[in-house]
């Protein structure tokens, strides 16, 4: 399990800033537990049950907003 508190080492912010592919993959990485958490939807079945579901479509979109603003 990834500490809670763990930072991204500075050079990879900086390597991903500047259009490093593996650094972005690193931070995208590093934010996908974040980004699941954002994208994540209540649905209903037939029955009128709550489901928790990760939007993936949502998910994706986070996920290449994310790229953009680095």
């Amino acid at each position: 399990m990834k500490n809670k508190n763990s930072l991204l080492p500075y050079p990879v912010i900086v390597l991903a800033a500047g259009g490093d592919v593996d650094a972005i993959n690193a931070v995208l990485k590093h934010y996908e537990g974040y980004i699941a958490v954002l994208s994540t939807r209540q649905l209903y079945d037939e029955y009128g049950n709550p489901h928790l579901c990760v939007d993936e479509e949502l998910r994706r979109n986070k996920a290449n907003h994310q790229n953009l603003d680095l």
